[in-house]
């Protein structure tokens, strides 16, 4: 590998861990907990996707969108089952976690018992490649680049310039101002969950396209958005995007020189520096 494909590589695997971290950071910041069923939905969005190609029949874009509505369908019933009963309570942000932490592993035992533990795979939509100097670039990879740009557009547009995303951004910064001007703050936590496991699901279903799938997969990107979140800034959604692509280009790269077993400790150890040094992140 050289460095024009590291590059390259770096960056799809950034706007993967973009597509995985936006949705954490955007409940920390509102709702103020680590939510702990994100890797279990993105695992849930890769099979929602391979059951409707394989087992119902349907094309891939109409899996894909049926996808993208089951997903946001499970953040939503999160957030009415688990997480709005807990925050009626006054319950801390450990309890939150805990909670999402057991939803989480109820969804990961509950599909391997319906899919069963065998590995499984998403076919990629898009087929070829083409080279730009010495890199291949798979026309699947540039799809990858593609809608996490589309994504961080409408992410952009809804936050800014709709009524709901402005009110996520009055609850984000004070929620009791917030509840006094009127805005309905537990429809908001459901927007919130909801667009979260979205994009967790649009993070699935190219996961499952480029890594086998089982029902434990959500474990490893759960910890790269993790360290994404950390090292950007846990409330910024545009610390969030730097950091991801940031991590996936030095991921990328790391390879080049050491053995990639000694990669994810390196990751693990600079979100220790950025700990110590500014814990807030460095795009906070």
């Amino acid at each position: 590998m050289n460095i024009e494909v590291a590059l390259f590589s770096g960056l799809t695997l950034g706007a993967l861990y973009c597509l995985m971290a936006m949705g954490l950071t955007l409940v920390n910041s509102t709702i103020k907990f680590f939510n702990f069923t994100h890797g279990a939905i993105l695992m849930t969005g890769a099979y929602f996707t391979w059951y409707f190609l394989e087992e119902i029949g349907l094309n891939y874009f109409a899996s894909f969108i049926v996808t993208l509505l089951m997903t946001f369908i499970l953040g939503v019933v999160v957030q009415r089952v688990i997480v709005q009963p807990l925050v009626n309570k006054e319950a801390s942000g450990l309890m939150l976690i805990l909670g999402t932490f057991v939803i989480g592993n109820l969804l990961e035992n509950g599909f391997l018992l319906i899919f069963g533990g065998r590995l499984k795979r998403l076919p990629t939509p898009l087929e070829g490649h083409f080279s730009i100097g010495a890199a291949t670039i798979t026309y699947h990879s540039l799809l990858i680049l593609l809608t996490t740009g589309v994504v961080m557009g409408g992410m952009a547009y809804f936050l800014l310039r709709t009524r709901m995303g402005m009110a996520m951004r009055c609850v984000a910064q004070n929620e009791q101002a917030a509840k006094l001007m009127g805005i309905p703050v537990k429809t908001v936590y459901r927007y919130v969950l909801g667009i979260s496991s979205l994009l967790a699901g649009v993070a699935g279903v190219f996961l499952g396209s480029i890594y086998f799938m089982t029902p434990s997969m959500g474990g490893g990107p759960l910890s790269k958005a993790f360290t994404v979140c950390v090292l950007g800034g846990l409330n910024s959604i545009i610390g969030t995007v730097i950091g991801a692509f940031l991590v996936g280009i030095l991921e990328s790269t790391l390879i080049l020189f050491f053995p990639m077993y000694y990669v994810t400790p390196a990751l693990f150890l600079l979100m220790m520096f950025i700990l110590l040094v500014r814990p807030e992140g460095i795009f906070a």
